[in-house]
């Protein structure tokens, strides 16, 4: 209960396998997670997407290349994915955003 809480605390909802703003190509993968939080305009899902992932402890050129990237792709208008993690998973969603 206490997540449910804290997830509409931060404006998230859940969103269910099979409901219409479930992400398509999530849905489609082996063993896609039955809901999923979701912040924002689902909308984005529609659009190409590109996973740009690296290491955690990446070097100054790794970063500069994910931003690049990740700018130059979200710009063309991709929706950029990764894992949330430190690194150049981090330096693509900052460019992106």
């Amino acid at each position: 209960m206490r997540e449910l809480s804290q997830g509409i605390k931060y404006g998230a909802r859940l969103v269910f396998r099979g409901q219409p703003d479930y992400p398509k190509q999530l849905g489609q993968i082996p063993d896609a997670p039955p809901l999923i939080w979701a912040c924002g305009d689902l909308n984005l899902t529609k659009r190409p997407v590109t996973a740009l992932v690296g290491a955690r402890n990446a070097s100054a050129l790794g970063c500069r290349m994910a931003r690049r990237l990740s700018h130059d792709l979200g710009q063309a208008g991709d929706c950029i994915v990764s894992g949330l993690a430190r690194g150049i998973d981090a330096a693509a969603h900052q460019a992106a955003l």
